[in-house]
């Protein structure tokens, strides 16, 4: 209890020196977005007198009322017991005039409530079986393993004026008419064209504010759709890497207003063009060193890395209901675009699920390219790290690697290979995760029947729906 008081004064002494006057314990709900109540520093005493208190109790848990938070039908309120509990793996920031204390939201029960407690359980069961499996290995002086992860998070934007014009993107999100865009827009904004002005502005603010909440961005560039972007984080370990994405999402918003426009994280808004990823690079780490690096294996690579890719192969396809969350997700995950569909790995090529960049050593790592802009990073990290691990406890063993361009293998190939495809729509994923015990114990009980509950929902809706494409290719001609 001194220790909690002691860093909740030196909190509040940082707070007050950049004229905060509240503090709010942030964290990720069931339903989309972030929740914070600001409380403030100051109370006032029974003569009237100011007092500032923050203390330890405060910072480490409150019991907010859980009963009234939206729910968007994720969860029953009529009886629901929150508590906040303070998150210590990751940094508090100032931002408006607040103090914002990253937390954890939790039943009576301990059931998870948020989107974070999975991913901090997942990288504790990482730690503990790693270090079980290294004793056994003969290892006894190694004390932590911590996953690290390293995002590529690409989005749209779109000017304001030209978004409220279009009811199409206001009504629902994408787009409904207008001209076919170009595909191959070498001469246009490509990868490496030239930042436009305008979009600089923009990207010169985000990174002004990121910096000021201590979220190291550290490369951004145009994608190969037009107006879409793309930022990528610098490699950190799993929770603070999440922490990052979800505050990013909040700055870009927020700041995309400022300057006349909009954007969205929407995976797959226009039908002909590349839709945007969060390409998630992972590797393990002990002592500071890379355990996926192995100088005198195969390709660089250790039998950590092999069985790694291999548990994550084994659970992808009731994965993907997590990496790929929403109906619109899977407009993404299809045949000549660059988002992969067929459950492979690579070093040579990124046509495969999972790729192997180039570098060695401590920049060893695992790429996964199927999770998407729309994907939570709590839940992604923590199912993707939890996958891997049940592939190192197993020892799963991955098919060999594949050299060729996939998507222009024949079907017997792909047979003879033993290559398979995602889920191919939202219904087939949410099956495919019913189906995997595994999975559904990294998100608990509660969130996991909730979360099925809510997509299958959005799944049954989204099927009775007539859309365009049918009526212009159905009502005139039958």
């Amino acid at each position: 209890r001194e220790i909690a008081d002691l860093i909740a004064n030196g909190m509040k002494s940082w707070a007050k020196s950049l004229n905060v006057t509240h503090y709010t314990h942030w964290f990720q709900p069931l339903t989309d977005g972030t929740a914070e109540k600001h409380d403030g520093f100051i109370e006032f005493g029974e003569d009237g007198e100011v007092i500032e208190r923050f203390s330890g109790k405060l910072l480490i848990q409150q019991e907010p009322d859980a009963s009234s938070f939206p729910s968007g039908g994720l969860r029953e309120t009529c009886s629901a017991r929150g508590y906040t509990a303070w998150d210590p793996t990751s940094y508090c920031f100032v931002k408006e005039g607040s103090l914002y204390i990253p937390t954890v939201f939790v039943s009576y029960t301990g059931e998870a409530l948020d989107k974070k407690t999975p991913l901090l359980r997942s990288m504790e069961a990482i730690n503990e079986q790693a270090l079980r499996l290294l004793r056994l290995f003969g290892n006894t002086t190694s004390k932590k393993v911590t996953p690290s992860v390293g995002p590529e998070q690409e989005y749209f934007l779109v000017d304001k004026q030209k978004y409220l014009q279009r009811e199409d993107l206001i009504f629902t999100g994408r787009t409904l008419f207008g001209a076919m865009p170009p595909k191959g827009q070498e001469l246009d904004d490509h990868y490496f064209g030239t930042i436009r002005q305008r979009i600089a502005s923009f990207m010169r603010d985000v990174n002004i504010q990121l910096w000021k909440v201590g979220v190291p961005a550290k490369t951004q560039h145009n994608e190969v759709a037009p107006a879409q972007h793309e930022i990528d984080f610098r490699y950190d370990e799993a929770v603070k890497t999440a922490d990052n994405i979800m505050t990013f999402k909040l700055a870009v918003k927020t700041i995309a207003k400022r300057h006349g426009m909009f954007a969205s994280f929407m995976p797959k808004p226009k039908f002909g063009i590349n839709g945007s990823g969060m390409h998630v690079n992972m590797s393990l780490c002990k002592d500071g060193k890379n355990i996926f690096d192995d100088p005198d294996g195969e390709l660089g690579l250790s039998k950590e890395a092999y069985w790694f890719i291999g548990g994550l192969m084994k659970h992808m396809k009731g994965m993907a209901a997590i990496t790929n969350p929403l109906v619109n997700s899977y407009k993404r995950l299809v045949p000549g675009y660059e988002a992969p569909i067929y459950i492979a790995w690579s070093v040579t090529n990124r046509s495969p699920l999972i790729r192997i960049p180039v570098t060695r050593g401590e920049g060893t790592r695992v790429e996964l390219r199927c999770p998407d802009s729309a994907a939570n990073p709590y839940l992604t990290l923590a199912v993707c790290l939890q996958a891997g691990l049940d592939g190192i406890r197993n020892q799963i063993e991955p098919p060999a690697a594949v050299t060729e361009n996939v998507f222009e293998m024949r079907m017997s190939q792909k047979n003879k290979l033993g290559i398979e495809e995602l889920p191919a729509d939202l219904g087939e994923a949410l099956a495919e995760f019913e189906k995997d015990e595994y999975l559904q114990n990294v998100l608990g009980r509660h969130a996991t029947e909730k979360y099925i509950e809510a997509k299958k929902s959005e799944w049954a809706d989204y099927r009775a729906q007539v859309s365009d494409w049918e009526i212009n290719n159905y009502l005139y001609k039958i």
